[in-house]
C-alpha cells in the first residue's frame, strides 16, 4: 500500500519534522487494520498498546494525517522555529503590496470580513493551528512568520491551491484590502481583538509608535492603550484585563 511504502522510505520533509518518531508512527499506522489511499489515511485503530500509549500514538499520528490531508507533502516546522508550543486558536494576518487578505465569514454572531484563523487541534501548538486553518480556509498553504499578539501571527503565502478538500464549513471567499478600503468594512465581531487597528498599524498607517513598543494579547500598544469592550478596539483611556484576552 502507500502507506507501507512511505513506512519503507519516508519523504525527507517528513523525517525533518517528525525525525525518528516518523519511521515508528508510520509503522505503526501501516500495521493497523486502515483504509489507505493515496493522499489520504483513514482509521485510528491501535492495538497491543497500553492505553495511554495508544492516545498518545493517535494523537501523533492524526497530527501527521493533518499535515498528508492538508498539505500533502508541505509539513511545518513553526513551534521548532518560534520555540513555541502552547495550544490556543491562532489565526494569520497576511500583508502584501500594501493590502491586507481576510475571508468572509458568514456564520457566527457577528459575521464579517475576518483573518483566517480557527480553533486548535488537541496538543497543536497555535501556530500549526493558524498555518493549518489558512489552508482550510483559503486553500492556500502559508508559514508563520512571528508572532505579532496573543494569538495572532505574521504570515506569508507560500502556495496556492495546496488544499483541495473542503473541512467543515468549506472554503470561504478571500479579497486583499487596502487601507482605504478597510475603512466602512464589515469585520467579524468578537474575535482577534482589535483587529481594524492591528490591520492598519500592519499597513503603516496606524497610530505612529517605535517599533519596539509590545503589543498586548489584544493587540493595543502596551503602556499607550488598552481594550474597550464598548468599542471592540483599542482605546487610549482604557486598560487590556486578562479577561478580555
Amino acid at each position: 500500500s502507500p502507506l507501507l511504502a512511505v513506512a519503507a522510505s519516508p519523504p525527507p520533509d517528513f523525517m525533518a519534522i517528525f525525525g525518528k518518531r516518523a519511521l515508528f508512527l508510520v509503522a505503526m499506522a501501516a500495521s493497523a487494520p486502515l483504509a489507505v489511499s493515496a493522499g489520504a489515511w483513514g482509521g485510528n485503530c491501535f492495538t497491543g498498546c497500553t492505553d495511554g500509549r495508544q492516545d498518545q500514538i493517535l494523537s501523533e499520528v492524526d497530527r501527521v494525517k493533518t499535515v498528508v490531508e492538508h498539505k500533502g507533502s508541505i509539513v511545518t516546522d513553526c513551534a521548532r522555529r518560534l520555540n513555541e508550543y502552547h495550544t490556543r486558536s491562532a489565526a494569520c494576518l497576511f500583508a502584501h503590496d500594501s493590502q491586507v487578505l481576510l475571508v468572509k465569514v458568514p456564520y457566527g454572531s457577528a459575521p464579517g470580513w475576518d483573518l483566517p484563523g480557527g480553533q486548535a487541534h488537541a496538543g497543536e501548538p497555535a501556530c500549526e493551528t493558524a498555518e493549518r486553518e489558512v489552508c482550510e480556509e483559503t486553500g492556500s498553504s502559508a508559514r508563520v512568520i512571528r508572532r505579532l499578539t496573543y494569538n495572532v501571527y505574521l504570515c506569508e503565502i507560500t502556495g496556492e491551491n495546496v488544499c483541495t478538500r473542503p473541512v467543515d464549513e468549506g472554503f470561504l471567499p478571500r479579497q486583499w484590502f487596502t487601507a482605504n478600503e478597510l475603512n466602512g468594512l464589515k469585520l467579524r465581531g468578537h474575535t482577534w481583538g482589535d483587529k481594524l487597528g492591528l490591520l492598519r498599524r500592519q499597513l503603516g498607517n496606524g497610530n505612529e509608535a517605535s517599533t519596539n513598543q509590545t503589543l498586548d494579547g489584544c493587540g493595543c500598544w502596551q503602556g499607550h492603550e488598552g481594550w474597550s469592550s464598548p468599542c471592540q478596539c483599542c482605546a487610549a483611556n482604557s486598560t487590556t484585563e486578562d479577561r478580555d484576552v
